[in-house]
């Protein structure tokens, strides 16, 4: 089972930054309003 979470962020910069560093990731995919850390 694969479990798949969508959040809408005012932020979306400050967004990838949080998670990168909560995650020890950069996102796998990045586009205009968009980012992916599967």
């Amino acid at each position: 089972m694969r479990l798949q979470l969508a959040l809408n962020v005012h932020d979306l910069d400050t967004a990838i930054d949080f998670y990168s560093k909560m995650f020890s990731t950069s996102p796998a995919k990045v586009k205009p309003g968009y980012a992916n850390f599967a």
